[in-house]
């Protein structure tokens, strides 16, 4: 029986459709009065920053009115407005975010850097018992940060900031403890490939730890991929593409990930998050350990949505927000990316995205990967969507063996039930299970058989598959036993993607 529950997301788009003539008309003469500030001025170079509320936050107003203010200044003919997406990338390389507010210093170091010559900036308040929002907006010039032109007018508002979370009570359900739920929020812009290339190196490191929760190797493990801050992504969605709604099928996440390309964006960290929050299909049962891990190197409060509300939006859900910044541990805690994490529980992390993988080596590595290739033979694709699948399945054997350790580390997730229970594909799964097998659906070879001989054959794959599987457990029980005499005492930083998310996982799951 389906568990019911409603949950009510409002994540509006910066589009023009919303205006209505009256806020359109009101903001236009408003870009007026400010455009006259630089008459002039032989500098006509204007940027428009975020407009925070009166408290501080920051919500998808702020972004909409910057907008909307940046296309009327820019209609007016009389100044040359600064591209928002230049605007953001040098308030995050000055770790300002985008909190609008900025005092004198910032000012002539901003308008330095973009060649502005003022600044708009300014603040909204809502107005009670109404669905108006006041603005308040100052054109202010960068060199002496001395007001040129204030304009204050009120509109109805088109938007909605929170991202409220309503769900209905659900009756008790049983502990599941055996299953973990992990989200990767990767930022995909320019500077990004080492990041890339360690969570091609260590997914399936990752995926086996968290697949030893219990010592019956029976832990399910569901894995989702976002990638954000790419400038190849819709504007309109943020830079943000969801890769991979959750799967068990790691061979197509693994897919994915040598998929990503990177392209210098925004990196809205916020926004990534919510979106995670919201739209994917996190379990309500009870023990289930769920976890945001978003990686980045941009100050975390860039964007239109408020990266505390996302962040508390996740914490209700009961997940961790786990941040991993890319530089040094304190650049990384003045750009905001420990405060994203504390805030929910999680664990913040700094690591160097361009630190190359090692992976110990053990004498039992190489009959373990070869136990695997031999794992693979054993699968048997079902119709097209099999052929597809099986295809998938040689491209991520081939992948891992390019990458340090990860071909190992396949193979032991190989070993495991969740592999070949979420091989949907298979026909010797299916046959295991007892479900009934299209005879158009096999290769030609089965077809080609007698019922009576499928069947053998379908059988004797299925037990080579449990000799295979009982044989790389057996060995990666040595192979722990090696590892663990020749780590050093004390154990390790976490110094890389990998370390951090296992590093969280294993803290989390003891609280």
């Amino acid at each position: 029986m389906k568990l019911l529950r409603t949950v009510i997301v409002v994540v509006v788009a910066l589009v023009f459709a919303g205006a209505g003539p009256a806020q359109a008309a009101s903001l236009k003469s408003m870009a007026k009065k400010l455009a006259k500030g630089l008459k002039g001025q032989e500098n006509q170079k204007v940027a428009v920053l975020s407009f925070p509320y009166h408290d501080g936050s920051i919500g998808v107003g702020s972004t909409v009115i910057q907008e909307r203010l940046t296309t009327y200044l820019a209609e007016t003919g009389k100044v040359e407005v600064i591209e928002r997406r230049l605007l953001d990338k040098v308030l995050g390389e000055m770790r300002l975010g985008s909190s609008g507010v900025v005092d004198s210093a910032t000012a002539q170091k901003l308008g330095k850097i973009l060649g502005a010559a003022a600044v708009v900036t300014g603040t909204l308040h809502d107005l009670p018992k109404t669905n108006k929002v006041e603005i308040n907006a100052r054109l202010v010039k960068t060199e002496t940060a001395k007001i040129l032109a204030a304009n204050l007018v009120r509109v109805e508002r088109s938007w909605v900031d929170r991202l409220p979370v309503i769900v209905r009570p659900l009756p008790p359900q049983p502990a599941v403890s055996n299953l973990s739920q992990i989200a990767i929020l990767l930022d995909t812009s320019s500077s990004m490939d080492g990041l890339i290339d360690q969570a091609k190196t260590q997914l399936w490191k990752i995926v086996n730890e968290l697949a030893e929760t219990r010592e019956d190797g029976e832990a399910v493990v569901e894995v989702a991929l976002y990638e954000y801050g790419n400038s190849s992504l819709s504007t309109r969605a943020g830079y943000i593409r969801q890769v991979v709604p959750f799967t068990k099928d790691l061979d197509s996440l693994s897919e994915a990930l040598f998929a990503l390309r990177t392209n210098g964006g925004s990196e809205y960290a916020g926004q990534v998050i919510g979106r995670a929050v919201h739209d994917l299909s996190w379990s309500r049962k009870r023990g289930v350990y769920k976890a945001i891990f978003i990686a980045g190197n941009e100050s975390f409060g860039q964007g239109p949505v408020n990266y505390r509300a996302a962040v508390r939006s996740a914490k209700s859900e009961g997940i961790f927000v786990n941040t991993i910044f890319c530089g040094s541990h304190q650049r990384g805690i003045a750009a905001s990316w420990k405060d994203g994490a504390v805030l929910t529980g999680g664990d913040y992390f700094a690591i160097d995205q361009d630190r190359v993988a090692i992976a110990m080596v053990t004498p039992h590595d190489r009959e373990i990967e070869r136990l695997g290739r031999e794992l693979s033979d054993t699968y048997v694709p079902l119709g097209s969507y099999g052929k597809k699948a099986k295809m998938r399945q040689r491209r991520a054997t081939s992948a891992a063996r390019s990458l340090a350790g990860a071909s190992v580390e396949r193979a032991l997730f190989m070993a495991k039930p969740q592999y070949s229970q979420s091989a949907d594909w298979d026909a010797v799964s299916k046959a295991a299970q007892g479900a009934a097998i299209a005879e158009d659906s096999l290769p030609a070879e089965l077809r080609e058989m007698d019922k009576k001989d499928r069947e053998k054959t379908l059988k004797q794959k299925a037990e080579k598959r449990s000799r295979l599987q009982t044989k790389i457990r057996k060995l990666n029980k040595n192979r722990k036993e090696f590892l663990k005499n020749k780590r050093p005492a004390g154990g390790r930083a976490s110094t890389s993607l990998g370390d951090a998310v296992l590093d969280a996982v294993q803290a989390q799951r003891q609280r």
